[in-house]
């Protein structure tokens, strides 16, 4: 049985808190769109089939009043049409649906959504669920090969490795593609013991932390790379000086090679 929820962790643009959400998968080709509770605020999300937000708005809650132009249509709850300004958006809840009102000079539009519950638990981690379905050695050689190349190609089977991309500034840009004949296998040759490493470290990490510790590493790793390529013309003995430097061989390794072949991919692009 196919699972039909999704998780979905985002920070809240208003007072930077953690929301994690649970919700019911949209229908194929659709996007889903709830409310959340944020006390003086609330926050409507869009979000598809994936787990990928498409969008956040934030709205200001006001009480419910006592009488109301017209009644909610769900639970015959007053609502109140506030024409004080030439645009306004707010907000009521009412149980387990928000009304959001829309006020433009002497029109209006009103828009029910479904109340989302915020989950108490933390979310199940992402890193941690995609080593226990493919193997350690897939997962390290994918982000490697990622990280390297700035591409993959997967067997839709690994579909959900888009997912915790799209939520990683370091992978984000990387070209995924995907075919049903491809052998997943291989990229267990690419796999490298500096990135196993911090997968056994972050997989058992919050779902929050875990994408930051993992993204942090990767970013580091991209902008070392980026800066031997960029000083290596003027001052090679102290950048090669500076890399010999790190103890970890895997890690040394993995930065020369993220370097060497960005460099030569650029060189490319240029002639």
């Amino acid at each position: 049985m196919k699972n039909e929820t999704i998780t979905i962790c985002i920070k809240c643009p208003v007072c930077g808190k953690t929301i994690s959400l649970v919700l019911n998968k949209p229908k194929k080709g659709n996007i889903g769109r709830v409310a959340i509770n944020h006390e003086d605020h609330i926050i409507v999300i869009d979000y598809d089939i994936f787990g990928h937000i498409r969008c956040v708005n934030v709205f200001k809650r006001f009480p419910i009043p006592q009488t109301g132009e017209i009644l909610c249509r769900i639970c015959k709850k007053p609502i109140e049409i506030r024409k004080d300004e030439l645009l306004h958006e707010y907000a009521y809840i009412h149980d387990d649906h928000v009304v959001v009102v829309y006020v433009f000079n002497e029109h209006y539009q009103i828009e029910i959504l479904p109340l989302a519950k915020v989950t108490q638990e933390p979310l199940y981690n992402i890193v941690d669920e995609l080593i226990k379905q493919h193997g350690i050695k897939k997962i390290s050689g994918i982000i490697t090969h990622a990280l390297i190349h700035s591409y993959i190609v997967l067997s839709i089977e690994l579909k959900y490795i888009q997912h915790l991309f799209l939520q990683l500034k370091s992978l984000r840009n990387t070209i995924i593609l995907f075919d049903d004949n491809v052998d997943d296998t291989k990229y267990e040759n690419f796999s490298n013991p500096f990135i196993e490493s911090v997968l056994v470290f972050v997989k058992n990490l919050s779902y929050v932390d875990a994408l930051k510790k993992l993204d942090d590493m990767l970013l580091f790793i991209l902008n070392l790379a980026s800066m031997i390529n960029k000083h290596n013309d003027i001052n090679s003995k102290v950048i090669i000086s500076l890399i010999e430097k790190i103890p970890n061989k895997a890690l040394r390794d993995l930065i020369l090679s993220v370097a060497n072949v960005r460099k030569n991919d650029t060189e490319k692009n240029n002639v």
